[in-house]
């Protein structure tokens, strides 16, 4: 679809310290074919490596907010969506390399030719150039976007339709701006997307043509560093701190309720579903998933009080 060439989409990249993945992100990003215009809009915690450098590269809008994390009312993608006006909200994080150079222009067709579709996800790819750590995580993204595939209607050229998109809405997700300004804005993906379900809002396409890398990490030390900052950074929290920084659901105590036990289910059944998807496929990388609960527990041994806290209150 050829669109006017003061079409605008927003990308919101949010960063910290990430020189590593950002280059092939916005090199992949600059190769997209689009006709309109690509804002891209860098939203940095405050870093102190090169990424504030390969952003000016790149000629993109660059913001510093030092100290502000990743998500949240207070976080790089809901500050980023209050610096930009375009009717459409492309989030991509710093470790997402686009495959295809057509991958924006397919997004964004259904949600021009229908206005009551609000969500356009493509499809997560495995690198071969990646860890096999992280490679697993990607398989399980892959899973659960085939999951939900098969609930989806064909719609045209590749498209699948769904009533109601129940994953995917963090990592290349292109979302209308209408639709997430009516639920508040963006805190988290697993929160906004529940609201965006609550009010209706999550119907969508998946594009089976349009794929991504998310190299999101290079081992299982790596994978506990990251979950251990966010721990701390969220069990420092006071509860006027939370209610500043997250939006509330519709229905506060049922959707949080659902939140924990979906959260206790996917980490319980991983070593099951690993198991069944190795069998299926032959794919060692499952084997990831027999041991990842561990993983889990450890962290959470390690940091008992920490960890109850933001069970209790982060979700």
């Amino acid at each position: 679809m050829k669109l006017d060439e003061n079409f605008s989409i927003d990308v919101i990249i949010p960063t910290l310290n990430s020189e590593n993945p950002l280059e092939d992100c916005l090199r992949s990003l600059s190769k997209q074919r689009f006709t309109g215009k690509l804002n891209i809009v860098v939203i940095d915690g405050g870093s102190t490596d090169r990424t504030i450098e390969i952003a000016k590269n790149f000629g993109t809008n660059i913001y510093v907010k030092k100290g502000m994390y990743g998500a949240g009312k207070n976080g790089g993608r809901h500050y980023g969506e209050l610096l930009t006006n375009s009717p459409f909200i492309w989030y991509v994080d710093s470790d997402n390399i686009m495959v295809e150079d057509t991958v924006l222009s397919r997004l964004v067709e259904p949600l021009i030719l229908d206005s009551t579709i609000n969500i356009s996800i493509p499809l997560t790819a495995l690198d071969k150039n990646a860890s096999s750590f992280n490679n697993w995580i990607s398989l399980n993204e892959i899973r659960k976007v085939e999951n939900m595939a098969k609930k989806g209607i064909p719609y045209k050229d590749g498209y699948l339709f769904l009533t109601d998109v129940d994953y995917g809405l963090t990592n290349c997700a292109l979302v209308r701006r209408t639709a997430i300004e009516s639920v508040g804005g963006y805190d988290s993906d697993v929160r906004t997307l529940g609201r965006l379900r609550s009010f209706g809002l999550s119907k969508g396409v998946i594009d089976t043509k349009s794929h991504f890398y998310h190299n999101q990490v290079d081992s299982v030390l790596q994978y506990l560093k990251k979950w251990n900052r966010r721990l701390k950074f969220y069990s420092k929290m006071s509860e006027n701190d939370l209610k500043n920084y997250f939006v509330e659901y519709p229905n506060k105590y049922e959707e949080h309720k659902n939140l924990q036990a979906s959260i206790i289910w996917e980490i319980l059944s991983s070593p099951f579903n690993a198991l069944k998807m190795f069998y299926k496929s032959g794919e060692s990388m499952w084997l990831w998933g027999v041991v990842y609960p561990f993983f889990i527990i450890a962290l959470g041994f390690l940091h008992p009080i920490r960890t109850l806290k933001v069970f209790k209150r982060f979700l």
